[in-house]
């Protein structure tokens, strides 16, 4: 790994994500007319995908030793046409007050990425 904090983070991302992300699949599903324990079982079988995608790269890690530091910014530069395709377009959409909060949850966003990074470099670090 190329460093604790990273994978702290990585770690802390994907809880943030996963957690709201599967209870809004969870709720979609139950009013498509699932019952809650269809729903669920689809749910949790959907969410192997999750565990799929965190042990193929950890068990390919040994041969991919040369990537390491290029991958983190393969992976980083990934979401950039996706901030730009969702993100930008809809802000420029917004008027008045909707804009202002698009803007301030935006730097809330960043924040809290600067946020969690001095925490973890604080207790792993």
């Amino acid at each position: 790994m190329e460093d604790v904090r990273l994978g702290i983070v990585n770690v802390l991302a994907m809880i943030a994500h996963e957690i709201p992300q599967g209870g809004g699949d969870f709720v979609i599903l139950l009013h498509s007319g699932y019952s809650k324990a269809c729903a669920l079982a689809f749910k949790l079988l959907s969410s192997l995908a999750t565990l799929v995608r965190a042990l193929l790269p950890y068990a390919a890690l040994g041969q991919l030793q040369g990537a390491v530091p290029t991958l983190p910014g393969l992976a980083a530069a990934s979401m950039i046409p996706v901030a730009v395709a969702d993100l930008i377009p809809g802000s420029h959409k917004l008027a008045g007050i909707r804009a202002t909060v698009q803007v301030l949850l935006i730097a809330a966003g960043i924040g809290t990425i600067v946020l969690a990074d001095r925490i973890v470099d604080r207790f792993a670090g």
